[in-house]
């Protein structure tokens, strides 16, 4: 299985694309790398001129929306500005994103040469920054860590889901496959309610539509679901 990694800023114009394109070249296989932002915008012209003058060819990439991605599962996410940190929705397996903030080289003047001098220093901090991430080790030890730490909560016998405030399944252990008859591909990303329409909680979920409170616990009581082959449970 290959590790997946995404860079991530607000347009997928310019710092992820360079970022994708470093990473190419410098992951090897057994890595999937993918770029997107919020939203999308094309791939500005001088980010493909400055990689050119790097050796990098990223005519091929094409900008995309982190939305519009039809895999939303990584294990390593690096957002590349500050508005996509405030801005990014948690993602199915909660992998711990990597902030780099590299100033964006598109805003500003300056005659014909000052863009793209912003555009060069962009690409010669992402090409530093990429290839401390995977020659110093940076990259074996953030999926080691998400590895023991996804170890760790399949081998608890009790099933742990995790979900966003909008119910969004982010966490779903081996356990929790054995109890309900779901794998675990086919609940992460989905809604609680839409994979469970009998609730998990007995009721009690507090980020159930018409929820009072922000924290509700259920302890010792008795709760009745239905499996995926219709079993009551």
């Amino acid at each position: 299985k290959a590790s997946r990694i995404l860079f991530l800023c607000s347009a997928n114009s310019a710092r992820s694309q360079m970022a994708e394109g470093f990473a190419r070249q410098q992951a090897g296989l057994g890595f999937e790398v993918v770029s997107a932002g919020l939203e999308a915008r094309p791939v500005h012209a001088l980010t493909l001129q400055v990689m050119a003058e790097a050796g990098v060819d990223i005519a091929a990439q094409r900008s995309k929306t982190l939305a519009s991605l039809k895999n939303p599962f990584f294990d390593v996410v690096i957002i590349l500005c500050a508005k996509a940190a405030a801005n990014c929705p948690l993602l199915p397996g909660n992998p711990e994103p990597i902030h780099w903030n590299v100033p964006d080289p598109v805003p500003g003047g300056g005659g014909e040469e000052a863009p793209r001098e912003r555009f060069r220093a962009a690409r010669d901090q992402i090409r530093r920054l990429v290839a401390d991430f995977f020659e110093r080790g940076y990259c074996t030890a953030f999926l080691r860590t998400r590895q023991n730490y996804e170890a760790i909560l399949d081998h608890i016998t009790d099933g742990v889901l995790a979900h966003d405030l909008d119910q969004r399944i982010l966490f779903f252990n081996q356990a929790a496959e054995r109890i309900t008859g779901y794998s675990r591909q086919e609940v992460l990303n989905r809604k609680c309610p839409d994979v469970f329409p009998g609730g998990l909680c007995g009721g009690k979920c507090a980020f159930r539509a018409g929820a009072a409170t922000p924290v509700a616990e259920t302890t010792g009581k008795a709760v009745e679901i239905v499996t995926k082959d219709g079993e009551t449970r």
